[in-house]
């Protein structure tokens, strides 16, 4: 279980990782030196986000973990931020 956890997480940050990458030279070129380092797709940054997003959510956006707001949702309750 715990493998297969490590497993789909490692895989995950790959392909993040990529995607990441990709979507940086897409959208600024491959010339990124005019922009602040925190802004940046290079290697270490693209290293960051895909570690901490690949913890979280799917390529697609959706998170890995269903929240509590979804498995109501799910379930067909209707739910207020003022019942908690």
């Amino acid at each position: 279980m715990i493998l297969t956890h490590i497993k789909k997480r490692v895989i995950l940050f790959v392909r993040w990782y990529k995607q990441l990458r990709q979507e940086g030279i897409r959208i600024y070129g491959k010339d990124q030196s005019a922009m602040p380092l925190y802004d940046r797709y290079n290697a270490w940054n693209c290293f960051w986000w895909a570690l901490r997003n690949s913890g979280t959510h799917l390529l697609n956006g959706d998170y890995r973990y269903p929240t509590y707001w979804q498995e109501l949702k799910a379930q067909g309750k209707k739910y207020d931020m003022f019942d908690l």
